[in-house]
């Protein structure tokens, strides 16, 4: 016996326009009698209406609050999320545990997580990945770690390389004019006085500093 006041088992249902064009719909009203959504075909797609748009377009694509996601980049429009005023999206968890967004090149291994953005909301740590290693890793108190998990200063960087030169940090000038210069400022300030120490680089001949 059914269930519902419509009860379909092992069978199909089918909405579709007419000759006159007008579109095959389900609709959706509340206990007031307000509609509420509508689900209908629209050229070969899929819309909910509830009141944005959210369109399935028959090449997979996605549109919340648009009707055609294919024509923004073709690099970036499996979902597009548009319309006036500000706009987002949020992960959200209930119980303080890990939200993730992840960039795959493999269904298994570390290639579901080739590139990753994770937030640990244990304690509020921001880190990323990539080559499905964490390279970068912002602290609850707004330490970055680049090679570093434990930052344990404003901008903290860590390599473990063993061989040759080990460079942390490059500063270029890619102006190729000799006797061009590029600096580091250190700077300390107590009340409106500045104490300042650079180390500057000049391009010339003696590769002076």
């Amino acid at each position: 016996s059914p269930d519902d006041m419509l009860d379909v088992e092992n069978g199909n249902i089918r909405l579709r326009s007419n000759s006159d064009g007008k579109t095959g719909l389900f609709r959706m009203f509340d206990a007031a009698g307000i509609e509420a959504g509508q689900l209908y075909p629209a050229s070969g797609d899929l819309k909910i209406y509830s009141p944005n748009d959210v369109l399935f377009t028959q090449t997979g694509n996605v549109g919340i609050g648009t009707s055609t996601p294919s024509n923004y980049s073709g690099a970036a429009n499996n979902l597009v999320i548009a319309g006036s005023g500000q706009k987002g999206m949020t992960i959200a968890t209930t119980d303080g545990s890990q939200t993730s967004i992840f960039f795959a090149d493999s269904d298994s291994g570390t290639g579901e997580y080739a590139g990753a953005i994770n937030y640990f909301h244990s304690d509020d740590d921001l880190e990323f990945y990539t080559a499905s290693a964490e390279r970068m890793r912002i602290d609850s108190s707004g330490n970055v770690g680049i090679g570093e998990s434990s930052p344990q200063t404003p901008l903290h960087i860590s390599s473990d390389s063993a061989s040759g030169e080990n460079i942390a940090l490059q500063i270029d000038n890619n102006n190729t004019t000799a006797g061009n210069e590029i600096s580091m400022l250190f700077r300390s300030r107590v009340g409106t006085t500045n104490t300042d120490f650079k180390i500057t680089g000049i391009a010339n001949a003696a590769n002076d500093m």
